[in-house]
């Protein structure tokens, strides 16, 4: 029964990430069309990307970056370009981007939030098939350049390729913290990107996975970055990182490893980041701050209101 039912959701998830594909063909299909002269960019990022979603069809995030819009965006950056110029035509570009997806029969409850930090539209495709719906359809977030997130969610996956009981691990730390209402920043506790972070710091320091960031991994792998990607400089950040059928070819798990379950993985994670832990947390990927807050500073958003102490997890680029 149970080789069934694992049968079965296996089955459910690739349908999902079908829907997914079609979704991203759809909405990549009809904005090649409206914006002819940019460069366009739709990439998927979040849990779609990352598989480590909960069991259930969630929102498909993704990252559109248009040309013209970062030139805008960088004048402004440079002081070429006044605020209320910048503001005006990157609400323009949302609103283009929303009309021409509700134009469209396919396409419903089409909502542009063109003043957030990242303007998003929001909206739902009806045409999906999407196995976690009654009605097929999927719900979709697109937001204007924001490919640090993509980049984000692209590492979280190559880590997951490493070893299959590494999203195993990630997705029970995410469980265990949706379960006990830590996993939320507008609750003032660290979000599930937060934990997954966590995990694979964890992992890190126990020697479970390579540091796919490291320059002397890349180094011996005869792996560099290239001025020519832009996925290898985003935001002007360093954002490059070796995929791991790269890495595999010069690093080996250790034979220790072999036989731990995920059980044992998930103790090992409690007791790492337990107080008293003897273990090293520095990492350029976690920034365990423990720091306590100046006077009349105000509180972070993942700050826990009735503690002196603060966790701040650092994104890893």
């Amino acid at each position: 029964k149970e080789e069934v039912q694992s049968s079965e959701q296996k089955k459910i998830a690739k349908d999902y990430q079908r829907s997914i594909s079609k979704l991203h063909e759809r909405i990549l299909e009809l904005l090649a069309r409206r914006f002819k002269q940019d460069e366009l960019r739709l990439s998927v990022y979040g849990s779609c990307l990352s598989n480590l979603s909960l069991g259930k069809g969630s929102d498909v995030d993704m990252s559109l970056y248009l040309s013209s819009i970062d030139r805008i965006q960088n004048n402004f950056e440079n002081g070429n370009s006044s605020a209320d110029r910048y503001d005006r035509q990157r609400k323009n570009t949302v609103f283009n981007v929303c009309r021409k997806l509700e134009s469209c029969w396919d396409f419903c409850k089409m909502t542009p939030i063109a003043h957030a930090r990242v303007p998003v539209i929001k909206g739902t495709w009806t045409n999906a098939k999407n196995p976690y719906s009654t009605d097929g359809s999927i719900d979709f977030d697109i937001c204007l350049l924001n490919d640090i997130a993509v980049v984000n969610s692209s590492l979280i996956l190559e880590y997951c390729n490493v070893d299959e009981r590494v999203p195993l691990l990630c997705k029970a730390i995410k469980k265990w913290a949706k379960g006990n209402y830590v996993s939320s920043a507008a609750d003032s506790t660290l979000s599930s990107y937060a934990w997954t972070n966590m995990v694979l710091v964890f992992l890190k320091n126990i020697a479970f996975v390579p540091d796919l960031q490291s320059p002397d991994l890349a180094k011996l792998a005869n792996v560099a970055p290239s001025e020519k990607n832009p996925w290898h400089h985003i935001n002007n950040l360093d954002t490059f990182y070796l995929k791991w059928e790269e890495a595999g070819k010069v690093w080996t798990q250790p034979e220790i490893f072999k036989d731990v379950s995920v059980t044992a993985l998930i103790f090992g994670f409690f007791e790492f980041y337990s107080p008293g832990s003897r273990s090293d947390h520095s990492s350029p990927f976690l920034l365990l701050g423990l720091q306590q807050p100046s006077a009349g500073a105000q509180n972070p958003r993942t700050v826990f209101r009735k503690c002196t102490w603060f966790w701040a997890v650092e994104d890893p680029f």
